[in-house]
């Protein structure tokens, strides 16, 4: 994909990054309290997440907790405006802290690719800028996610324990303050163990309805196929139509930290899935909903877009369950035009 932006910038560490110009984006700063001036006014807003963890920077992979409008710098849209949705995940090209500008640079980042290497420039999603506006938290958390070697792997500590229960190290200094060995403490507090999932064990094993376009296994491979729910399913704008899937080949419980969904943009996607909601079983039987902290907004780009869980799902089996396409979202009704009735979605992934 080619890039075209306006000026080239030069990074502390040699690389070179441009920007585009952002479309009426408003820019306002709050007032010095006398104690900084200047450039350092510029550094007391630095990007961090609290007092004692660091600035975000170039190459970090951040999430939202909360939307931001921004601007597309393709040269397909460029300038045009976007809303990053919550829980969403990007990768940092160019910190605006760094920069003493302000100005960000992001890419949407598919942590689900297991390709080595990076991804060619033509594969990878457009560049999205956004403005830090200095008199408020920077809308950016930085992610358990670290790169190493161009790829990008879940920090994982050897044992976690269950969703709502006690950690493997408290349980063992209980059962020994019981007066029982740390060998037996470690043997209890192992049924309460839960391993993350692993993609390759993960299959789907039902769907609400369906066109039968493809198989629905279809979902989780990486062909130009499509899942799409039966016609006349997507009442008053509404629906639930979903996709479930199984974590593990045996049931067993399974933690879920990340949802990654594909989906045609518009225009060509007016019944892609814009409002999802992840539900969840520990047995297959018995499911909960997610609520709001669960339920996410896709956006009007190619390729994987990952979305960070409100707090990870300890389940054996899990519901995309899909609220709202494209076209109901928008609010655009044409005379003539027929009702896009249904909802769908290229692929899905989870980790």
């Amino acid at each position: 994909m080619r890039y075209v932006f306006s000026t080239p910038r030069q990074h502390r560490n040699g690389e070179r990054y441009s920007h585009g110009t952002l479309p009426n984006m408003s820019h306002s700063k709050s007032q010095s309290d006398g104690a900084h001036t200047g450039d350092a006014n510029k550094r007391k807003h630095s990007t961090t997440i609290s007092a004692t963890e660091r600035s975000i920077i170039h190459q970090d992979i951040v999430w939202l907790p909360s939307p931001i409008k921004a601007s597309i710098g393709s040269w397909q849209r460029e300038g045009a405006n976007a809303t990053l949705t919550k829980s969403s995940v990007f990768r940092v090209i160019r910190s605006g802290d760094e920069m003493e500008d302000e100005l960000w640079c992001l890419e949407l980042f598919d942590i689900f690719n297991t390709t080595k290497g990076r991804l060619p420039q033509r594969e990878r999603e457009q560049n999205i800028f956004f403005l830090n506006e200095s008199q408020l938290q920077t809308p950016l958390k930085l992610t358990k996610l670290r790169l190493t070697n161009t790829e990008s792997k879940i920090k994982k500590s050897f044992f976690h324990t269950l969703e709502g229960s006690i950690s493997f190290s408290y349980g063992v200094f209980l059962l020994r303050r019981r007066h029982l060995p740390d060998d037996v403490g470690k043997h209890v507090m192992s049924f309460l163990k839960v391993n993350y999932l692993k993609m390759d064990e993960v299959s789907v094993i039902g769907a609400s309805s369906t066109r039968g376009h493809f198989p629905i296994e279809s979902v989780l491979g990486n062909e130009k196929t499509w899942w799409l729910s039966a016609k006349g399913t997507m009442h008053s704008d509404q629906c639930e139509e979903y996709l479930e899937f199984r974590l593990s080949p045996d049931g067993t419980i399974k933690r879920l930290s990340f949802v990654g969904v594909s989906i045609p943009p518009l225009p060509n996607g007016p019944v892609s899935v814009r409002r999802f909601r992840i539900d969840y079983s520990q047995d297959g039987t018995h499911w909960t909903k997610g609520g709001e902290n669960y339920t996410m907004e896709t956006m009007d780009f190619n390729g994987v877009q990952t979305f960070r869980l409100h707090r990870p799902i300890d389940a054996s089996h899990v519901r995309l369950t899909c609220l709202q396409n494209a076209f109901a979202a928008e609010n655009v009704y044409i005379s003539g035009m027929p009702p896009f009735d249904c909802i769908g979605l290229f692929h899905v992934r989870f980790k």
